[in-house]
């Protein structure tokens, strides 16, 4: 029986590593004076800073000006917040919908930071939609370690087998089945290994397909 969905946010509900991330990320790596390119600016997908940061000096180095660098890409993202220029992902709101008739909890778990999470979801006027949110800055260890999953959990103490997470990247995808969560994939830009492809109930293009999914199973169970 599902009693928890818990959605990552970068890429899953929202196209903000196709309109924001990639494209802010490239402009600041260039005007820094540093060449990028698109494999490696994946690489940051779906894991927090920490993880990022060590991608960042293993490429440029010791030296290369971190600081400088999310100053510049944090300002560039909040006006691309503000500007309201990230869309939806294709079917998030007609799933929102259907789960909003049930008594499934509605979690996001991101590697995000609270402020970013807190504007961006606030600007797309969804923030109230769900029961709980826990942010990248809440956990010691983000994505692909499973801190984040068990504490999406911990709100309410659903057994992992009771809770299903939407992730589009790889690092995520291994964060909820470490967490012992059910898995579903959805596509984005960033990789998805064999090995968590196998491990996950689904592998969808779209969210759009999750919706007879989870409807499904849900209005199986709960059939008196």
């Amino acid at each position: 029986m599902i009693k928890q969905v818990i959605f990552d946010m970068d890429g899953l509900m929202l196209d903000s590593e196709r309109y924001m991330w990639v494209v802010n990320e490239t402009k600041i790596f260039n005007e820094m004076g540093y060449e990028t390119d698109l494999a490696f600016l994946v690489s940051f997908m779906g894991q927090g800073k920490e993880h990022t940061i060590h991608n960042i000096v293993e490429r440029y180095g010791e030296d290369f000006p971190l600081d400088e660098f999310y100053e510049k890409l944090y300002k560039a993202n909040a006006e691309t917040v503000d500007r309201d220029e990230i869309p939806l992902k294709e079917g998030f709101l007609d799933l929102m919908k259907y789960l909003k008739t049930t008594d499934i909890k509605i979690t996001v778990g991101t590697s995000s930071k609270k402020d970013y999470v807190k504007r961006v979801l606030a600007k797309k006027g969804i923030i109230e939609e769900f029961d709980s949110i826990v942010y990248g800055d809440e956990v010691e260890h983000t994505k692909p370690d499973p801190d984040i999953y068990l504490k999406c959990m911990s709100r309410y103490n659903f057994d992992p087998k009771e809770v299903i997470v939407f992730e589009d990247a790889d690092s995520g995808g291994r964060a909820a089945l470490t967490a012992g969560c059910r898995l579903i994939m959805v596509k984005d830009m960033a990789n998805i290994s064999e090995e968590v492809a196998s491990k996950a109930e689904a592998v969808l293009t779209s969210l759009t397909q999750a919706i007879d999914i989870i409807k499904k199973e849900y209005e199986t169970t709960t059939r008196v």
